[in-house]
């Protein structure tokens, strides 16, 4: 059944399971809290990275966990560190480049898409590049998301759009980039903020094999990105701020993007992403 006077996001929120008197939070089991926003259905995860991985060094996997088998590659010294929630990635280790190889598939050919991930930086500095993708026919990048100036700026198909954020400092923060048909928008801890500029937004994104990074300027080399990253989603459709906004919340919470399950009990274990994706699946058709 909908609830639609949900008081921690205002949105309507889908009543999975609740008390006998039909009072209380909603409920999978004793020790989770399942509220689900209807935005939910909105939206459609292409790629799941928790950085959770039981191996995590040069050359290891890290799994897909949204069902797609999009596994990305760790490159160089990748180190466990505490995440946002439960474990995340280390790329600041001294005098290596290390990064992610994110597979291409999960993004190219759609005409709106969202990213989501969390970062936290050990010095933000300018050319520090957080994602990157390359096409070799083409001149100029396809997709650049880095820092110049003290702000944000997303390349996108060789045209620069310069958002307002300015650089976060060394805690945890949440970065949501999407991009529709009108619009390319950063949202920075919940905090919207679009660009039109003269971007061909209509062009979907193309991306070669083995040049989509996070960490790394893929297409100049450099720009290493030194810090913690956590958490990054693909999605095949654009992702809003009140959606970001609610993301940002649950993980807040310590839950998963969409507050379904508890891949977020860590208490030390590695998690296998696959696992947890039928967990879910199980859970949702419960």
């Amino acid at each position: 059944s909908y609830d639609t006077t949900s008081p921690a996001t205002g949105l309507n929120t889908v009543d999975i399971e609740r008390e006998p008197d039909g009072t209380g939070s909603w409920q999978l089991g004793p020790n989770y809290n399942t509220k689900l926003s209807t935005n939910m259905y909105d939206y459609v995860l292409t790629l799941e990275h928790n950085m959770s991985d039981c191996v995590y060094g040069n050359g290891d996997i890290a799994l897909d966990g949204s069902g797609n088998s999009y596994d990305a590659t760790n490159i160089n010294t990748i180190t466990k560190a505490t995440g946002k929630v439960c474990d995340g990635f280390d790329l600041s280790s001294s005098n290596t480049n290390d990064y992610i190889k994110l597979n291409p598939s999960a993004i190219n050919g759609n005409a709106a898409f969202g990213i989501s991930f969390w970062i936290k930086p050990i010095s933000l500095s300018n050319g520090e590049t957080l994602l990157s993708g390359d096409q070799s026919s083409e001149v100029d990048e396809e997709l650049l998301f880095n820092l110049d100036g003290g702000f944000f700026t997303l390349t996108y198909r060789g045209t620069q759009v310069t958002f307002t954020h300015t650089a976060p400092d060394d805690s945890w923060h949440h970065i949501v980039l999407s991009k529709n048909s009108r619009e390319i928008c950063m949202i920075l801890d919940g905090n919207e903020n679009c660009q039109t500029g003269n971007v061909n937004l209509d062009t979907p994104l193309s991306i070669d094999a083995n040049a989509f990074v996070f960490g790394r300027d893929v297409i100049n080399g450099g720009g290493d990105y030194d810090g913690l990253v956590d958490e990054l989603l693909i999605f095949s459709t654009p992702l809003n701020e009140s959606v970001a906004q609610e993301f940002y919340a649950n993980y807040n919470l310590g839950a998963n993007y969409d507050y379904l399950g508890d891949e977020k009990a860590c208490n030390g274990r590695c998690v296998n992403p696959m696992a947890y994706q039928d967990e879910i699946m199980i859970n949702e058709v419960h």
